[in-house]
């Protein structure tokens, strides 16, 4: 079945169809399955705002587009515009809309068990992501609410955790911008629009137990070097050296965070410092197994400032932790907090 045509709308020079797509259950609206990535974000769906009755109309791609139902919203059709749509953990459909420079959203309160509206918030161009898509970890995910300002000069965040009551901000411009659409790329999050590119830091990495023995980060050759490492292991890997690579010149700070309540045999943490410019990375290692460690090392800049700071905290058997070098600059700046 094809979906009917959808109404369309104009915002700013151009014109839209109100259709919005989202990743969501296999097995259905509020069927969780196993209750994994692929169980909750295997799907396609799609919010359309019917041309015809002005409702929205939910479909489902299964070997064809297949309509499971409308979602009730208690204003008309004819007043809404910039529809947004994306999936929970609770395999529950979340709805953003705007009407008459307002945004509303349409989510699921497990506490009642039933469809709750949120706002009305003061706004225009609502996006909806949902964060698991973005790091492909749907235990700790977040629905992210973005849309502009009424004067189109302010682009604000708020997120399904605090159910929307808090508003941040992430940018301002100094003329009108138009919000269009948010996208989910691999571990990052990315808002387009007219005069509007933003992407958010990078998302952590969420490891199983497996056999992961080394880990190296490569720097660029030139620029900002700001990468987030988190490594959470409760399992038996057999990871024994931490390696960051330097960017020949720019700015360096990395975070590192290992979390081992396993039998990793890690041994060696290095971090290797850019040519020029700035190094300052945050290493943290919380123990509570029988590590091997032996040795960390920070290498220093040539020139520039070089700021470090190790916590090392251990609730297991004693480490066998015997060497931690800093090497100093030969210029600039030396800070061991």
């Amino acid at each position: 079945m094809t979906p009917p045509k959808a109404r369309t709308s104009k915002r700013g020079s151009h014109h839209l169809p109100e259709v919005a797509l989202a990743r969501g259950p296999v097995g259905g609206e509020g069927v969780t399955g196993d209750g994994s990535y692929l169980a909750l974000f295997g799907a396609a769906w799609a919010l359309v705002q019917h041309q015809g009755d002005k409702l929205l109309h939910l479909y489902q791609l299964q070997t064809q587009w297949v309509e499971t139902g409308i979602v009730p919203i208690p204003h008309e059709g004819r007043e809404i515009r910039h529809i947004a749509l994306c999936f929970d953990q609770a395999a529950r459909p979340v709805v953003a809309y705007e009407r008459a420079g307002q945004v509303w959203v349409r989510q699921w309160e497990p506490v009642l068990s039933q469809y709750v509206l949120r706002g009305p918030f003061a706004g225009v161009d609502p996006v909806l992501i949902q964060d698991a898509e973005v790091n492909f970890y749907s235990p700790e995910s977040d629905v992210l609410l973005f849309y502009l300002s009424p004067d189109r000069r302010t682009l604000h965040m708020r997120v399904q955790r605090e159910l929307f009551a808090n508003e941040r901000t992430i940018e301002t411009y100094p003329t009108e911008r138009i919000l269009d659409q948010g996208l989910a790329l691999p571990y990052q999050w990315e808002l387009l629009g007219e005069g509007i590119t933003v992407r958010s830091d990078t998302y952590p990495v969420y490891l199983p137990t497996d056999l992961l023995t080394a880990m190296s980060a490569a720097g660029p050759q030139s620029g900002l070097y700001r990468p987030l490492v988190v490594v959470q292991d409760v399992g038996l890997d057999n990871l024994t050296t931490i390696t960051g690579q330097a960017p020949a010149t720019g700015n360096y700070r990395p975070l590192v965070v290992v979390q081992d309540v396993g039998l990793d045999n890690l041994t060696t943490i290095t971090g290797q410092a850019p040519a020029t410019g700035n190094y300052r990375p945050l290493v943290v290692v919380r123990d509570v197994g029988t590590d091997d460690l032996t040795t960390i090392t920070g290498q220093a800049p040539a020139t520039g400032t070089y700021a470090v700071k190790v916590v090392v905290v251990d609730l297991g058997p004693a480490d066998v932790l015997t060497t931690i070098t800093a090497t100093p600059p030969a210029t600039g700046n030396y800070a061991i907090p």
